[in-house]
């Protein structure tokens, strides 16, 4: 954009040089498409920051967490659309040693456990992985959910979604899960290794949020407004320069 906007400065530059020793421009028809098309180039949307994300061969490595969040919209607060926010998750995961690229038959398994959680559940989750009970927390019947400790039951947090997916080593796991989304807020979906030792998880696949007007992230949601004002902006000088070409083009 700087380079054609510098384009355009060269040949106004130019015009006026010619002007000025009497001769005619006869490249004004150039120059004013060039600087039509910079303001046409404009108009054209970049790629959006849209919510769906693709791993490839994403590494999940031992005691460590890979967690995203967007805002997504119930069924009765979506602003635009019909229907709730949906968490479409299509994702395999696999492992192996990461210090030897070959498997070892006899390896125990590895879990990989999936969250996913409405942030009023974000101080419940932090405090689980304070206390240590993040990863051993399961749903019983009647309790909820929450983690068996010292032959004590500890409640945790309420998650929107949990799964645990063991792995061996050439074996790997697809998981195709949709949630949908009940209450209106920050979500986060977290990929979670809870067992030390070297074996590595390995991601591959796509995961979307969706709102029921697309992929758009919520928290983006209400800017649109200013980039539709920024967008009519342009298609305005677009059509005051193309006025001033046709009217000046005589000279």
């Amino acid at each position: 954009m700087l380079r054609s906007l510098v384009g355009s400065e060269m040949c106004i530059r130019d015009r006026y040089q010619r002007r000025v020793r009497g001769t005619t421009f006869s490249g004004m028809a150039t120059c004013s498409a060039l600087a039509l098309v910079v303001l046409t180039l404009a108009l054209i949307p970049g790629p959006a920051s849209a919510a769906k994300f693709f791993f490839e061969d994403k590494a999940l490595r031992p005691l460590t967490q890979i967690a995203r969040r967007h805002a997504m919209y119930a069924a009765g607060d979506v602003p635009s659309g019909s229907g709730a926010g949906e968490l479409s998750i299509d994702l395999t995961f696999s492992t192996k040693d990461h210090e030897s690229t070959t498997a070892h038959e006899d390896h125990a398994s590895t879990t990989a456990h999936v969250i996913f959680f409405h942030h009023d559940e974000l101080e419940n989750v932090l405090k689980a992985e304070t206390d240590q009970t993040f990863c051993c927390t399961v749903k019983v019947e009647g309790k909820g959910y929450g983690c068996a400790k010292d032959g004590e039951f500890l409640p945790t947090y309420t998650p929107l979604y949990k799964t645990e997916l063991d792995l061996f080593q050439d074996h790997p796991r697809r998981l195709n899960k949709t949630v949908s989304v009940n209450k209106t807020g920050m979500h986060y979906l977290m990929f979670s290794h809870c067992e030390s030792g070297i074996d590595v998880i390995f991601i591959n696949g796509e995961n979307g949020w969706r709102n029921a007007y697309g992929y758009l992230p919520g928290e983006l949601y209400y800017n649109l407004p200013f980039f539709l004002a920024m967008s009519i902006l342009y298609a305005v000088a677009v059509l005051v320069w193309w006025g001033l070409v046709l009217y000046f083009r005589s000279d």
